[in-house]
């Protein structure tokens, strides 16, 4: 079976529907990259599904996902009782959505060679964030600020005004008017307007425990190409040159951890020729 690239991952479409597999592995195991997880996988999963017209509209989500991430990044519901579609996830990194039982699970080679000792400090890293204990002296984002924010920032929903399309949405427009309708997709695609990149000792205290793995952190003004500009981090699992225009896609990664949860957002990717 043919094996396709699809945001950042492996992906090989199954009669039974789809598997994505991190590109990344030790000792010929598929592991995480430094910003991934089964629930990015799971939306990658999904969102291959979608994009190859396949209709997905309810599936099941196991433990060890976050189902209310893959629910605003997908639009597809939450069903443990009869889905349609089943995600199943392992102790790899990989997942398999599947419409019907799979048998048996097709091997992907590993594409990347991780180091050791680097996959064990972000995973070390990302475990210190992950405690209670661990406050962030940076902007406070609450669980339920989080959560309202989900839907427009993971499914990428904005507001359509005279002036074109507006996002993140927002209750009043710029000559304070209050603003109605309904929501609108407004699409992952766009080019970079600019960018910049931080050392780890100036990196936000949020990314204090990663940044010096990373090299630092590097966020994009993105121009989307339904009109918007909005500011996202770059993946952390790659490192691609940077020109302004270039072509990126906006996909779901870990943004960090505060009070003992991920918080999950788009984040840009260059588009591979």
């Amino acid at each position: 079976m043919e094996i396709e690239h699809w945001q950042g991952y492996l992906a090989m479409p199954i009669p039974e529907g789809v598997v994505i597999q991190s590109p990344f592995g030790l000792s010929q195991t598929p592991v995480f990259g430094s910003d991934s997880d089964h629930t990015t996988l799971a939306i990658a999963a999904l969102e291959y599904l979608l994009s190859n017209n396949i209709d997905v509209t309810s599936c099941s989500m196991p433990e060890g996902v976050d189902a209310m991430a893959i629910c605003a990044a997908t639009g597809i519901s939450h069903d443990d009782n009869e889905p349609e579609w089943n995600l199943l996830v392992g102790d790899d990194a990989l997942v398999v959505c599947a419409r019907k039982e799979v048998k048996e699970i097709p091997h992907i080679d590993i594409v990347v060679d991780v180091d050791s000792e680097f996959h064990e400090a972000m995973r070390e890293a990302w475990r210190m964030e992950m405690e209670p204990t661990n406050i962030s002296q940076g902007a406070y984002v609450s669980r339920a600020q989080y959560e309202e924010s989900m839907k427009a920032r993971l499914g990428m929903m904005g507001q359509s005004s005279d002036d074109g399309f507006i996002w993140p949405p927002r209750q009043r427009d710029k000559e304070g008017t209050v603003m109605t309708g309904s929501p609108v997709e407004i699409g992952t695609g766009g080019t970079i307007h600019s960018w910049t990149t931080l050392s780890a000792a100036g990196a936000p205290s949020e990314f204090a425990l990663r940044a010096p793995l990373l090299g630092g952190i590097t966020s994009a003004l993105v121009d989307l190409n339904s009109g918007p500009r909005g500011v996202f981090l770059l993946v952390d699992d790659e490192d691609c040159p940077l020109d302004f225009g270039i072509e990126v896609e906006l996909v779901v990664r870990r943004i960090y951890a505060q009070d003992g949860f991920i918080r999950y957002g788009r984040k840009a990717r260059v588009v591979q020729a």
